[in-house]
């Protein structure tokens, strides 16, 4: 998270977040989940960036 105030009142805000899918094994009826560590970084990724822009109108 990045957020600089150029005036008091007034700031700009910049979030990136990361998430990724996989890891786990599929399910076997009968077996306890677990990991599986050649699975990951091969799942689905969801890459997201906001912006948010406050000003303060000061008359």
């Amino acid at each position: 998270m990045l957020r600089w105030e150029h005036l008091p009142g007034s700031t700009l805000y910049c979030v990136y977040t990361r998430s990724q899918q996989g890891g786990y094994a599929p399910f076997i009826p009968g077996e306890r989940p677990h990991i599986d560590f050649g699975a990951l970084g091969s799942g689905v990724i969801s890459d997201a960036l906001q912006v948010k822009l406050s000003f303060a109108w000061q008359l």
